[in-house]
């Protein structure tokens, strides 16, 4: 994880992503059912990505992005946290409305979550999540 900063869209989350594999396809979720990237804050809300990036190509909406990765050449993975108000999503949080601001600058993150998978038609049977606990969020 390269870490997590504040930006005028939101709350992005950026990571280096190596394939130490033979060149083959990737793909990074946004929500597909229960397969999902996401934040989580202090309070135990939990958002999910409005855009997500993988490498070369970029999608909005709750959607998939796939794109080859050659082995062992670093690209960047990233995820995009709007607001409620803007078009972001909390699928779940303390006060039971969907309209929790996202964490401020300066905040901590509780769980920051990458979900991947190798291929689009294996919709989450191999998927592949990673953790990041405690990330700031910053400028």
């Amino acid at each position: 994880l390269k870490g997590c900063h504040s930006e005028v869209e939101g709350i992005r989350c950026d990571a280096l992503v190596k394939n130490r594999g033979a060149e083959r396809q990737y793909c990074l979720y946004s929500v597909d059912g229960d397969v999902m990237s996401r934040i989580v804050d202090a309070g135990g809300n939990v958002y999910v990505p409005s855009r997500i990036w993988l490498a070369e190509k970029d999608v909005s909406g709750l959607v998939i992005v796939c794109a080859d990765l050659p082995s062992a050449v670093p690209v960047t993975a990233a995820l995009l946290f709007e607001p409620p108000n803007r078009g972001g999503l909390a699928i779940f949080n303390s006060g039971g409305a969907r309209t929790n601001p996202l964490p401020a600058e300066g905040a901590r993150l509780a769980l920051v979550e990458f979900r991947f998978d190798i291929d689009r038609s294996y919709a989450g049977r191999t998927s592949m999540l990673f953790r990041f606990r405690n990330v700031p969020v910053t400028k």
